[in-house]
């Protein structure tokens, strides 16, 4: 009950007993071994901390293109060895990271682009109609 009172400020704390420095000989406080700060793991960067967590990363550091002909670019990428590994994995393969990042980033782009093309066929507007008339001849509409 007196640790609650003196929580809640109800009873004062007791001072502690000054040591007498000619009857107590000073002790020794052994040195304890300091903890990694919050702030500096907060100095880690993405790619460090997913690498100490044992996770494969990768990012989009850039974009580079051409403004007079914007279809013309490249994208510049990062990425730790655990990526690479998972990658390996995968089934993917080449004689550099390089390569084995570039073929998989190949392989996102060519997704992206069958599967915006299926969305497209799917539509009934874009659908091409053909109809055969005989004699050789079609109308498309």
């Amino acid at each position: 009950m007196k640790i609650f009172r003196k929580l809640l400020g109800m009873l004062e704390p007791t001072p502690e007993p000054v040591p007498d420095i000619t009857t107590d000989p000073p002790r020794l406080v052994p040195k304890r071994r300091r903890r990694r700060a919050p702030a500096e793991a907060a100095t880690l960067s993405p790619k460090e901390q997913a690498t100490a967590e044992g996770r494969p990363w990768v990012n989009v550091l850039g974009l580079e293109f051409d403004p007079q002909n914007p279809t013309v670019g490249s994208f510049e990428l990062d990425w730790n060895e655990l990526f690479v590994k998972q990658l390996l994995m995968s089934g993917f393969q080449g004689d550099t990271e390089e390569q084995i990042v570039d073929q998989w980033f190949q392989s996102i782009c060519r997704h992206v682009v069958a599967e915006t093309w299926e969305q497209v066929q799917a539509d009934p507007a874009n659908r091409v109609s053909r109809r055969d008339l005989g004699n050789g001849r079609i109308e498309v509409g």
